[in-house]
């Protein structure tokens, strides 16, 4: 299991901090904009581009929009994830 706790939600911009319990996926999915996850604390497998890295406390990736990517908590852990929508989301 897991949960999300949202820190700022903007038109244009989303923080979020996730906790993810140990063996916790989230299958392949992508987002309206770029993304950056940032590993707080604890080991996850973060998977794109056909390869997989491992993240821990103080590694960080960087996505463009839509591209497809998954997660899996190798431990317990919490990460930052933030999102930069497309500006055409304002007009919605």
């Amino acid at each position: 299991t897991g949960k999300t706790l949202p820190r700022v939600k903007e038109t244009a911009f989303e923080a979020i901090r996730m906790v993810l319990h140990k063996g916790h996926e989230l299958k392949e999915h992508q987002t309206e904009g770029p993304i950056t996850i940032y590993c707080l604390e604890g080991r996850l497998n973060f998977s794109a581009r056909d390869q997989t890295h491992e993240l821990k406390p103080g590694h960080w990736v960087f996505l463009l929009n839509r591209e497809p990517h998954s997660l899996v908590a190798v431990e317990d852990s919490s990460l930052l994830l933030t999102i930069l929508f497309p500006q055409s989301r304002d007009a919605s």
